[in-house]
């Protein structure tokens, strides 16, 4: 499948809807991309980052 080839006047002419929509895509693109370097996705990344912004103050329950 080609991609159409827009102009830059088209691409100006695009409602802040669609830049929006590009935006989201490109930056939630990269981190993904850049997560899935080290082998993590984003559910992956919160839980560390919320234990590591508050070392020792979380614990897990372990059932046996």
């Amino acid at each position: 499948m080609a991609m159409k080839e827009y102009t830059r006047e088209e691409l100006a002419a695009q409602p802040i809807g669609y830049w929006s929509g590009a935006a989201y895509r490109a930056v939630v693109g990269r981190i993904r991309a850049d997560l899935a370097e080290e082998q993590l996705t984003q559910p992956h990344w919160w839980v560390l980052n919320h234990v590591a912004g508050a070392p020792g103050t979380w614990s897990r329950a372990w059932r046996h």
